[in-house]
């Protein structure tokens, strides 16, 4: 379906538990090529917080981060070199949600 739930293990990447919002987060196409659109369900999002993003290739170096600013959110990816990467979603206070691995093919 092209479609990630991005359902995880228990704990994430750096040892933290997951939110129960990583199970409702929707992120895709997946891989993608011009773009990829992150859904957040209207009533996950924080009322007075908000949701950053991260992109980080598998060596670290950060290609786009910002604000997630609506529930559904599009973040361009077309001017990036096709590889892997991985997405970070964390709030405010820095908490992780969620850490997705995103393939970009041009």
């Amino acid at each position: 379906s092209g479609i990630e739930n991005c359902k995880t293990s228990s704990r994430n990447a750096r040892g933290q538990i997951d939110s129960p919002l990583t199970e409702l987060i929707k992120i895709y196409p997946n891989p993608a090529n011009t773009s990829v659109q992150i859904d957040i369900p209207v009533n996950q999002m924080p009322a007075k917080d908000f949701l950053h993003y991260r992109l980080n290739d598998l060596q670290g170096h950060v290609w786009q981060e910002g604000i997630i600013t609506a529930p559904v959110f599009e973040m361009t990816t077309a001017k990036l070199p096709t590889g892997l990467y991985l997405l970070e979603i964390s709030t405010d206070s820095g908490q992780q949600l969620l850490q997705s691995k995103i393939s970009i093919i041009h």
